[in-house]
């Protein structure tokens, strides 16, 4: 009797045994093949399964190398190479499309010539840093600051509450005057900021010169918050006044029984609104930044700055008098 390995195809038997035995070495055969097959073809998927992989990886880091060359491109292009943070570049083309509610302030560097001119460039390089890093370190990731002049920085807060509004510029007026520059710990810093609260309805220019307005305010008294009163309009006046012509108004205030004087650049009306309120309304009609604008500052007899509490309660009497003179006119 043949062995079953001995069994041939193609080979021919004759006896039933034979091919029983035949058929039995045949199936054997077939399922070594089937196997051998199988594993060949689970070695195909793992070599496809790490080619796959492989090439997923090589994705992921030409996307991340994509990634990395579009932020670079974007830091380049919208970030201060002095403090790191935005330029004016990113407020002009992203930040100015911004809708609110959110909290806006403008930040000054208090008395920075001064520190250029006694101490240097590098030092007031340094300041800014500085400067910069004390606002960073109140602020939230999500929340916008912006160099947005020489020493003028730009936050942008989204969705503060208005109450909270002020106690968060303190804090960060309070970071910068206790922070210390390095190479420079004899002296410190501080800032003046004027802020307000931008609704959904404002655009980012208009509130930017609001809290503008608000910051040169803080100046007269330096190392100062300023905010605008939430329910109050400090705006309306000065809407009242653009495109109004310098002898419309002044006709107006005159009609007031304000004592008016005419410079150049500017209208001055002291107004006895109040008893305890005389104040100046100073309009520029040539302001280099803002042409024809209408600016307007109160201002006390001292020639300082109204709080802004004072400004709202003034404001809003010259307000309605002024609309009565103009309609009147």
């Amino acid at each position: 009797m043949k062995h079953i390995n001995d069994v041939k195809e193609g080979q021919n038997v004759n006896t039933l045994s034979e091919i029983e035995e035949y058929y039995k070495a045949r199936e054997q055969q077939l399922l070594k093949k089937l196997h051998q097959q199988e594993d060949a073809l689970a070695a195909a998927k793992q070599t496809l399964k790490q080619l796959t992989e492989n090439q997923k990886v090589s994705e992921d880091e030409t996307a991340r190398q994509r990634a990395a060359r579009e932020q670079q491109f974007k830091d380049e292009l919208y970030r201060d190479p002095l403090t790191g943070i935005y330029n004016r570049r990113y407020y002009e083309e992203v930040a100015r499309k911004t809708i609110g509610p959110a909290g806006v302030a403008l930040m000054d560097v208090d008395d920075f010539k001064i520190c250029n001119d006694t101490y240097g460039h590098y030092a007031g390089d340094m300041a800014l840093k500085t400067a910069a890093n004390a606002i960073q370190s109140r602020i939230r990731e999500s929340d916008l600051l912006i160099r947005f002049g020489g020493d003028e920085f730009l936050l942008i807060l989204p969705g503060i509450p208005g109450d909270c509004l002020q106690t968060k510029l303190e804090q960060i007026r309070t970071a910068a005057q206790m922070a210390s520059v390095p190479g420079y710990s004899h002296f410190r810093i501080s800032l003046s900021i004027g802020g307000t609260i931008q609704s959904l309805a404002d655009p980012m220019e208009n509130i930017v010169r609001r809290a503008d307005w608000l910051m040169y305010q803080a100046k007269c008294r330096k190392n100062a918050v300023m905010v605008e009163v939430p329910g109050h309009d400090l705006a309306a006046l000065e809407k009242l006044l653009q495109n109004k012509e310098p002898e419309k108004i002044q006709k107006a205030c005159t009609s007031l029984g304000a004592e008016f004087t005419e410079t150049k650049a500017d209208l001055c009306a002291v107004f006895p609104v109040l008893p305890r309120y005389p104040v100046t309304l100073k309009i520029w009609f040539a302001d280099e930044e803002f042409p024809a604008s209408g600016k307007l500052f109160l201002q006390d007899h001292a020639d300082h700055y109204l709080s802004v509490e004072d400004a709202v309660t003034v404001g809003e009497i010259l307000l309605q008098k002024l609309s009565e003179a103009f309609s009147s006119l």
